[in-house]
């Protein structure tokens, strides 16, 4: 069911309802608050309604009804539910929260029963949005345990004029330095290639135009004048309505100011700051170098005659030179840097400050490229592959690769799953008979003979299951006494049993308990929550033999879980990386490895952290993979190899390293033959290759955001 799109103040949205499941709620059984005539007993939904609005902070207003299942009855006492009940009211309700994928943010929606919503249960919710298509799935559950979710599209298109927030020069200012810059902060992200000298001007007042060069980055633009500005005189800045955000909006007028600059003239020279890399380091064969300055430096004097690299043979090295919108002198080389090469750069004292002042001395600084990446990427067979999907599970037996369940964004979540044999290079399907329920976020660890599987979210909140390969036969694994449903938790096998720990709810809210599953009794007991670390989800999770380690997420802190004394002890602090997401994990028979993630932005770092002392310490930087999120990686039983993942300009990865703690050194993985870029996708080490198969890439127009594709790695020495 389509809608046209509505215009509402600064901004406009169109919501469309995708997929309709029946939602169920409960009227008053007895007494008073028995529905009217012609509304008694169970009433199922055979639509939804749903209204639409927006703000200008982008959120999109839903609502519809819901009924809980026929065998669920709730008995209130007479009087409780008159005009309207709400959820916090005596009657228990149904729990109806909403999700958008797209953003990935989630929450409850508010609900109400009673006469005045006509003896149904209704629900509304404000859900923010993210520019352009938003994929938002409601869900209900009533207290029986019947489940059910609608999916709903929903475009956002800003109609909104940026605005001016900040100036630099304030306007009126007085005493500003002849080397100062006028920067300018907007209300929102700009198009950048509206942000130009055309349509950001600066002119002494009354006057000629000031020649300069104008940067944008963020939100903030930035104007830098060619020569030193004229003490004691009067500039106009002009921000004309050329200037546009990411959508096209216009600044709504020209907006103008003046400042005055002081008497002082600038005569202190630049100096260079810090280099990338630093001197005696090592540069990525594919990165770029760079030089920060004491002061901001004239654009036009950071070229390719006072920004200079040369190879081994004092070669020069071509490639392109200037500065970046924060101020940084850039080189980017024409190709790749040649591999396990001496390199040198230097800059000389061609480089001035806006003043003229010419860099204090020349600068230069060495630094080494890595060996080239080593091993080689086979392609998989993709016939009798699963299907294109992401956030899956993937477990070695010794033999097969087992890839089941995850997500994709054309079909949801899917309960099926294929198994690959790496010596005949061939896919076969897992059965899907007595199979769990269809599902994403959920964990799966092989004990030796059997893969179980638990957890996640779909469209139903089934048991989890067991899979035995060796008669392509699944068998339902009990559900009482575990965990509270939740997906994108942790979980280790000990040798005897399954410990889940953490992990989020329906409606995203973290989780700070856990359990511990015995498959040879199918039975649950519960995991200690004294001492434990605090709740939380994406976090990282190793069993080193005798501890399960918990660290990342969230909070800070992690936790050290003993199941022999079923107790917990705090990780320390002192020396750990900083605080992530999602980071990958691995136990090397001493210590956890734990490197990249997201912090608020996408990581290059790791720490290790050896239980025996309690002690981290850095994992080296020296020519690590470049910054990243939602990668994948393995440890191998002497390396951890990291892969793919999404960079820190957002762009997908298609390299990698790999790390071999024993010397505190990375290599690169080679690019030839790797696969496509992606993320979300699963790594396996199989014995003597790493296999990475599924994930999510950026797609064009028509195709699909998921991959059905994978390739197998083996290392060289």
């Amino acid at each position: 069911m389509d809608r046209p799109c509505t215009p509402r103040r600064a901004a406009a949205l169109c919501l469309g309802l995708n997929l309709f499941m029946p939602l169920a709620l409960a009227g008053c059984h007895a007494g008073e608050d028995a529905p009217p005539d012609g509304h008694g007993g169970w009433l199922k939904a055979s639509t939804t309604t749903l209204f639409q609005g927006v703000d200008g902070g982008g959120h999109a207003f839903i609502g519809g009804t819901a009924f809980v299942s026929p065998g669920y009855v709730a008995v209130r006492q007479s009087g409780v539910c008159g005009l309207l009940c709400t959820y916090d009211d005596a009657y228990p309700g149904v729990d109806v929260a909403w999700t958008n994928h797209t953003l990935g943010t989630a929450g409850p929606a508010g609900s109400s029963y009673g006469t005045a919503t006509g003896w149904q249960h209704a629900w509304s919710a404000s859900v923010p949005l993210a520019m352009g298509l938003n994929t938002i799935v409601v869900s209900a559950r009533d207290p029986a345990g019947t489940s059910a979710s609608v999916t709903l599209t929903v475009t956002y298109v800003d109609v909104t004029a940026p605005t001016v927030k900040v100036m630099s020069p304030a306007a009126g200012a007085t005493g500003i330095a002849g080397g100062t810059s006028i920067a300018a902060t907007f209300s929102e992200e700009m198009e950048p290639g509206s942000i130009s000298t055309a349509t950001f001007l600066l002119r002494e007042a009354g006057g000629d135009l000031v020649s300069g060069s104008v940067g944008f980055a963020g939100r903030v633009a930035t104007f830098t004048p060619t020569a030193r500005l004229r003490g004691l005189t009067t500039y106009e800045v002009d921000l004309t309505s050329g200037m546009k955000d990411l959508v096209g909006n216009a600044l709504e007028t020209t907006r103008s100011w003046t400042f005055t600059t002081g008497v002082v003239p600038d005569t202190t020279p630049p100096v260079v700051s810090s280099t990338t890399p630093l001197d005696g380091g090592c540069a990525l064969v594919e990165a770029s170098l760079g030089a920060t300055f004491s002061e901001p430096v004239l654009g036009s004097s950071v070229n390719p005659s006072t920004f200079l690299v040369r190879d081994a043979l004092d070669l020069p090295v071509a490639g392109t030179v200037g500065l970046d919108a924060a101020g940084r002198a850039v080189f980017t080389p024409g190709s790749r840097l040649a591999s396990a090469t001496h390199h040198t750069a230097m800059l000389t004292t061609g480089i001035t400050d806006l003043a003229g002042n010419p860099l204090a001395s020349s600068h230069s600084w060495a630094f080494t490229t890595p060996l080239a990446g080593t091993g080689a990427w086979t392609a998989m067979d993709t016939t009798l592959a699963p299907s294109q999907r992401s956030l899956h599970t993937a477990v070695w037996t010794g033999t097969e690769l087992i890839v089941w369940g995850g997500q994709s964004l054309e079909t949801g979540a899917l309960g099926d799953g294929a198994r690959y044999d790496p010596v005949a290079a061939s896919w076969r399907p897992v059965s899907s008979v007595g199979a769990p329920s269809a599902r994403t976020g959920h964990v799966a660890v092989w004990t030796g003979r059997r893969m179980i599987v638990w957890g996640g979210v779909g469209p139903v909140q089934g048991p989890g299951g067991s899979y035995d390969p060796a008669t392509d036969t699944w068998t339902a694994i009990s559900s009482i006494g575990s965990p509270f449903p939740r997906h994108v938790a942790s979980a280790v096998w000990t040798g005897t049993e399954m410990i889940v720990w953490g992990g989020a709810d329906s409606s995203g809210g973290p989780q700070g308990d856990g359990g511990r599953y015995d498959p040879v009794a199918d039975a649950w007991s519960p995991v200690s929550s004294t001492g434990a670390p605090a709740a939380r989800y994406w976090h990282a999770a190793v069993w080193t033999g005798s501890a399960m380690l918990i660290w990342g997420g969230s909070p800070e802190v992690g936790g050290i879980y003993r199941p022999a004394t079923d107790s917990w002890t705090v990780l320390p602090t002192l020396g750990a990386p900083a605080v992530r997401l999602r980071p990958v994990a691995a136990w090397t028979g001493r210590e956890m490895l734990v490197w990249g993630g997201e912090g608020g932005i996408p990581l290059d770092s790791g720490g290790r952290f050896d239980p025996a002392t309690e002690t981290w310490r850095p994992i080296s930087s020296a020519c690590a993979p470049a910054a990243r999120s939602w990668h994948s990686g393995a440890w191998t039983g002497t390396e951890l190899i990291v892969w793919g993942g999404s960079g820190g300009s957002g762009a997908l990865l298609q390299t990698g390293g790999r790390y071999d703690p024993a010397r505190d050194t990375w290599l690169p993985t080679p690019v030839a033959g790797a696969p496509h870029p992606r993320y979300d996708a699963s790594a396996t080490w199989c014995g003597t290759e790493l296999i990475v198969w599924g994930g999510r890439h950026n797609p064009i127009p028509g195709s699909s955001p998921d991959h059905g594709t994978g390739a197998s790695y083996r290392p060289q020495p």
